[in-house]
């Protein structure tokens, strides 16, 4: 995020807090769940089977934050990632929504 970016978020969680957009939470909540739908089916498309990915913080268990892998395949709205290393209990491949993942370039 840029300082326009960090400043607009600050100034809209700080009116969210003080209660100044209790009218407009629903319109909020709505436009919010329309973005992030929007983002991660963007991100499905962008992503090719052979893509460097890499586990973000929207992932549970934790311990597969920052993990990379190859998309193996593509199913639906979700990924099969083949990891570099395997990984506790989920083994090597892993079925992972397109919003725990971030594309890399190698």
């Amino acid at each position: 995020m840029n300082d326009e970016e960090l400043t607009l978020s600050a100034s809209i969680q700080h009116y969210i807090k003080k209660g100044l957009l209790d009218n407009s939470l629903d319109d909020l909540y709505e436009a919010i769940s329309a973005r992030r739908k929007r983002i991660a089916r963007d991100l499905f498309h962008d992503l090719r089977v052979g893509d460097t990915v890499q586990i973000n913080e929207h992932i549970k268990p934790k311990y597969m934050v920052g993990q990379t892998g190859t998309v193996v395949d593509k199913r639906q709205s979700k990924v099969e990632v083949e990891f570099d290393r395997p990984m506790g209990r989920f083994g090597q491949r892993v079925i992972c929504p397109v919003t725990s993942l971030k594309k890399l370039t190698r």
